[in-house]
């Protein structure tokens, strides 16, 4: 958003040039997401004790984990995710396609990880989601990590044609 808003500034005074450059905004991007989460993280945790929404510790598991993960708040990923999609949208230049992509498979698997730590969480068991549920929701490679690869119908125009044929593309090769 800030590339869009300053650099036709660029014009007028040329320090909003540096807006024009990927590093510069990585790295401020950086700062921002880090910020954030020094800023979300106490007040989530405080909250998240006051709900008592605790991890959920196996009993099958090491002694050690039973005397020093009890109580340990869970869901850690929301202000984490929170604060790298708000620094995304801030820092990166929107009408990048790939942008849209790589946030929408962050916030997918974002997701993911919210429901097994909610049903962990209600249940009140250290049973999330099963394992095979967390495999297979989401489009992978041969190695395990997610497919995010250059799509033949991705234009720079816009991020929709992007998205969709990511879409597209999983389902044709989930049958």
């Amino acid at each position: 958003m800030l590339y869009h808003l300053l650099t036709p500034l660029s014009n007028e005074a040329t320090f909003f040039n540096v807006f024009r450059y990927i590093s510069f905004r990585v790295a401020w991007g950086m700062v921002t997401a880090l910020s954030l989460c020094y800023v979300l993280f106490p007040p989530f945790i405080r909250w998240m004790r006051q709900q008592r929404m605790e991890q959920i510790i196996r009993a099958e598991g090491p002694q050690s984990h039973l005397e020093t993960k009890v109580g340990t708040p869970t869901m850690g990923g929301i202000p984490m995710l929170t604060a790298i999609v708000v620094s995304t949208l801030l820092w990166a230049r929107l009408d990048n396609a790939p942008i849209w992509m790589a946030l929408t498979i962050l916030v997918a698997y974002g997701a993911i990880g919210f429901v097994d730590d909610w049903k962990k969480v209600m249940q009140r068991s250290s049973d999330g989601l099963s394992p095979r549920w967390n495999r297979d929701s989401l489009p992978r490679d041969c190695n395990g990590s997610a497919r995010l690869r250059a799509i033949p119908s991705v234009s720079r125009s816009g991020c929709s044609s992007a998205v969709s044929g990511f879409v597209i593309s999983w389902r044709s090769r989930a049958r």
